[in-house]
């Protein structure tokens, strides 16, 4: 969530921008990073027992056509990225993005291309994927509007050095601006701003991207071996989550594609329109920052909406009682999971990589990872992996910041 300066009615959609295994989720410490050079940007650590692997991937989608190009007959193509449980040598430190175009166009979630540069994350390149299990569950991410996977290293290489090959999809012009592996820039053509229904129609294409990528996967099983990822992917047991659109895109995968087994969404909503009237049979988390009328608006952002106090809180309550409407079609339930203090870049790498530029957020940029992680993981765990979760049963005294909201699965007909 993002917009409490404007009006009202466009704030309140709430995205506009422990058990043992959550015990050990622990903050990654900021002294452990203070032996890095002064020039180089440290990401927290995972905390998990595998070393993590990255390798990059391109792929074209002949099966669609690309609508965003002045050439009617180029069809759709993503970048990705995979993380991996990593074998406990070999390899080489990764870029923390593997290409960064050097022109003018090239923005990066208001982040400057100079601390990019300087940000170093912990993940490696060729470097086998861990023998310690025979398969290792997918979750396949989707970033938010004009960013990329790998802005969210911070939650990615945590699921891979648990146990998980993480697979993050860079949709391209809805996307930061790209640079393919032929040199060219693919800048980000986003319409969400410039026409109405725009953000909704890019969202299914964004979904359509991350079933795309599910396919390929299964050839990827079959077939790479340069890392050994051949026969290590457990394709039965597949989740996914996103950020902000991307947040949003996730769930409508899940409408499209069964083969999605879990869905969390970190702060993207409204959803799509789709989603809203009919929800999703998968299991469903939600991590949100402070939903707009919790507090209430204060006199002065009433004024700069132009609303008196009963207008916001009549558009508090039909908003929320929209969320429940929705949240109550989710068959199998729903966490929904409010982190106090956060906002919606708490759900980034951003805080970590220029923290002078949110200072505006409460929370500690360490501490919203260490509980955005927990319930990253305890989901995960629980529906991809079979391992009960007490973290999922009720709000622990352990993360004092989280409310916690269950909507109970509805009984089948």
């Amino acid at each position: 969530m993002k917009l409490r300066k404007y009006r009202l009615s466009l704030v309140l959609p709430f995205c506009l921008f422990i058990n043992a295994a959550a015990q050990t989720v622990a903050p990654a410490s900021v002294s452990s990073r203070r032996n890095a050079s002064a020039d180089e940007i440290v990401l927290p650590k995972p905390t998990g027992s595998y070393r993590v692997g990255r390798a990059s991937f391109h792929r074209v989608d002949r099966s669609r056509l690309e609508p965003l190009t002045e050439d009617p007959s180029d069809h759709r193509e993503v970048l990705f990225q995979i993380w991996y449980p990593a074998e406990p040598a070999g390899g080489t430190v990764a870029r923390y993005l593997d290409s960064v175009p050097d022109d003018e166009v090239f923005h990066y979630a208001f982040v400057g291309i100079d601390r990019l540069m300087k940000t170093r994350s912990h993940a490696l390149t060729g470097v086998n994927v861990s023998g310690a299990r025979k398969q290792y569950p997918v979750i396949i991410f989707s970033h938010g509007l004009g960013r990329v996977a790998a802005h969210y290293t911070v939650f990615l290489e945590n699921l891979a050095s648990r146990g998980y090959i993480v697979v993050g999809v860079d949709s391209p012009f809805f996307s930061s601006a790209l640079k393919m592996p032929d040199g060219r820039i693919i800048q980000n053509r986003s319409q969400r701003y410039q026409k109405q229904g725009a953000r909704e129609e890019e969202a299914v294409v964004q979904a359509q991207d991350l079933i795309f990528v599910l396919n390929e996967l299964g050839r990827i099983d079959k077939t790479e071996v340069d890392i050994g990822l051949a026969g290590r992917l457990d394709l039965r047991h597949v989740g996914v989550f996103g950020h902000s659109r991307g947040g949003f895109t996730a769930p409508h995968a899940c409408l499209l594609d069964s083969r999605f087994l879990a869905c969390l969404n970190l702060d993207g909503y409204p959803l799509t329109p789709a989603v809203m009237a009919q929800g999703i049979r998968q299991p469903y988390m939600h991590i949100e920052e402070l939903a707009p009328w919790l507090p209430p608006p204060t006199d002065e952002q009433l004024k700069t909406a132009n609303q008196t106090r009963e207008e916001a809180n009549k558009q508090a309550l039909e908003a929320e009682q929209r969320r429940d409407k929705t949240f109550s079609k989710m068959s199998s339930g729903v966490y929904l999971v409010t982190v106090k203090g956060a906002m919606h870049n708490s759900f980034s790498d951003m805080p970590f990589i220029a923290p002078e530029r949110y200072s505006n957020i409460e929370i500690n940029a360490e501490r919203a990872l260490t509980i955005t992680n927990a319930y990253i993981l305890a989901f995960f765990d629980r529906y991809l992996k079979g391992q009960q979760q007490s973290l999922l049963n009720a709000s622990d005294p352990m993360f004092p910041e989280v409310r916690l909201k269950i909507y109970r699965p509805r009984a089948r007909n």
